[in-house]
């Protein structure tokens, strides 16, 4: 089976034809580099750290697709200020705010503000004030953009004497960047600190984040499109990396190397190369760094179970009285049986987008597969009931439209492997929570923790 999944994997990929380059974990430095050179830039652009940056990172090559598609936007962007920046007035609206609109220095203000709350976080090193930082980086974003649309309003007897092109960097770069930037920045904190929190979300019945909190600390799992080859590759790489596999085969599909080892004596020499050893390690970092992320998968309120396989869709019942409770009925992709991408069909037992939830009680299950292997009949749909009390199922009712469901998780060590020859492997989650909650209220109206 993991020959098959990974000759499969093959055939839908796309590659790099790779010259004589640094290893990969030297690339990974320099993309790093790139990464830190390019946020200092965006939070405080001047014509010398933008000149070198194009002359430092222009060349560079050997980047997986990923990051060589991000650094060539580094680089446009960069480029863009560059050539389009009147530095004299960039330099003078931001050292002497006081002497532009209001708007300017009240902008001006906030960024120094957020600043200081930045700054007494990373300080104390204390998980509750990056939270804190946080929830004041929202109060204050509120005001930058109230600051924003007044300032991009103002007529031509203004101070601010600016082109469309000059307003726009100015409202996005100089307005916006310092905040946003600290904020990127403090992320990686920010998460650390309210882990503890997620993780509790996965190990107990109580929910204590509310939704735009998770949605801040949890990890986005990849959307599932099933006519997008990129999506394919995407979740067949995250496979891949989960599967404890390191044979030459598939080191070469995880880190898009198949052109650059193509012959049976290329694949040797880099069986016994040190970069070989090297994708080994930086295999394993990855699978690490995958089992620790808490996932979520979102999914939109329908009306109609027909629209089930356009996205990722849910459909709920009105409340049964007799049984007490709702019906929900969970996304599916019944695509033609002629088609490649078939194999990503989701009509499985306890498979939503293409996560395999053990620990689920679906019921009902699809037409499709009805149990990992063996066609039989049945509904389009994987199936769950939700008990709930009269009270809960009136707040469900009301929100109606309003509706969305949230499935936290983290992912199993292993894939889920079927019984059929033509079906590919599925990633598998462990814990798992599911939220329904209304998206305009903000509130949680019923959270079930699935667990063995």
């Amino acid at each position: 089976m993991k020959r098959f999944f990974i000759l499969i994997f093959i055939v839908f990929s796309t590659s790099l034809c790779f010259s004589q380059e640094p290893s990969q974990s030297a690339l990974d430095v320099i993309f790093k580099e790139a990464n830190s050179d390019y946020l200092i830039i965006m939070a405080k652009p001047n014509k010398n750290n933008c000149e070198s940056f194009i002359n430092k990172y222009s060349q560079i090559t050997g980047l997986d697709s990923i990051k060589s598609q991000k650094l060539h936007l580094f680089l446009k962007d960069v480029t863009d200020i560059y050539s389009n920046t009147d530095w004299r007035f960039w330099d003078d609206i931001t050292n002497h705010p006081k002497n532009h609109p209001i708007n300017v220095a009240n902008i001006h203000k906030i960024n120094q503000n957020v600043e200081r709350m930045y700054n007494k976080a990373i300080g104390s090193n204390d998980p509750k004030l990056f939270l804190e930082f946080r929830d004041s980086f929202y109060f204050y974003k509120d005001f930058l953009i109230k600051e924003r649309d007044s300032l991009a309003n103002l007529d031509n007897k203004s101070k601010l004497y600016l082109s469309g092109n000059r307003k726009a960097q100015y409202l996005e770069r100089i307005g916006f960047r310092p905040s946003i930037i600290l904020y990127e920045k403090a992320k990686p904190d920010i998460l650390q600190a309210a882990r503890p929190m997620l993780l509790e979300t996965l190990k107990t019945d109580e929910t204590r984040l509310n939704p735009r909190d998770i949605n801040d600390f949890a990890t986005q799992f990849m959307e599932f499109n099933p006519f997008s080859n990129e999506n394919h590759i995407k979740y067949l790489k995250l496979a891949l990396t989960i599967e404890d596999e390191y044979s030459v085969s598939s080191l070469l599909a995880l880190f898009d190397l198949q052109d650059k080892y193509s012959t049976p004596l290329q694949m040797e020499n880099f069986q016994n190369s040190t970069e070989f050893d090297e994708l080994i390690t930086k295999k394993k970092l990855l699978k690490s760094e995958e089992l620790s992320k808490i996932y979520m998968i979102d999914l939109d309120f329908t009306s109609s179970k027909g629209e089930l396989s356009l996205g990722d869709l849910f459909a709920i019942t009105n409340y049964d009285l007799e049984k007490k409770g709702f019906t929900i009925y969970f996304n599916t992709y019944d695509l033609p049986g002629s088609s490649s991408i078939d194999y990503f069909s989701t009509v499985l037992p306890k498979v939503v987008n293409r996560v395999f939830f053990e620990n689920i009680p679906f019921t009902n299950l699809g037409k499709k597969l009805s149990s990992l292997g063996g066609y039989s009949s049945g509904t389009d749909y994987n199936i769950l009931f939700l008990p709930t009390d009269t009270n809960i199922g009136s707040k469900i009712e009301e929100s109606g439209s309003r509706l969305r469901i949230k499935i936290l998780f983290q992912l199993n060590e292993d894939l889920q492997y079927t019984t059929t020859a033509d079906v590919w492997p599925y990633l598998k989650a462990n814990n798992c929570k599911l939220i329904i909650y209304d998206v305009s209220t903000n509130e949680i109206l019923y959270s079930k923790l699935y667990k063995k």
